[in-house]
């Protein structure tokens, strides 16, 4: 996993959670992509991915959907949430843990 990509389409008009569909391989409305900044090994079988938008990435946009993104570029998993606002006062860190 090299980086997460961060979109404005995992909710409905009521801000509701969509499901990602388990065979998607891209986001609903990406709309920016961003490199892991680090990883660690919470436990011998988990792994979390962390990537953060800056001050200056991401503005004035409702993110609803982030996704891990391979090293090919391919998009290997999805989650949706409830819509978050960012803007140019915040930083959003986001850390993604996976076991296996």
């Amino acid at each position: 996993i090299t980086q997460m990509a961060f979109g404005r389409g995992g909710a409905d008009v009521d801000g509701n959670p969509i499901p990602p569909d388990a065979n998607a391989t891209e986001l609903a409305d990406e709309i920016y992509r961003k490199n892991i900044e680090s990883h660690m090994f919470p436990s011998a079988t988990s792994v979390t991915f962390i990537a953060t938008l800056t001050y200056e990435e991401a503005n004035n946009e409702q993110l609803s959907e982030v996704a891990l993104v391979d090293s090919a570029g391919n998009i290997v998993a999805i989650k949706t949430f409830k819509p978050k606002l960012k803007d140019n006062e915040t930083e959003i860190s986001f850390e993604w843990t996976e076991k296996f």
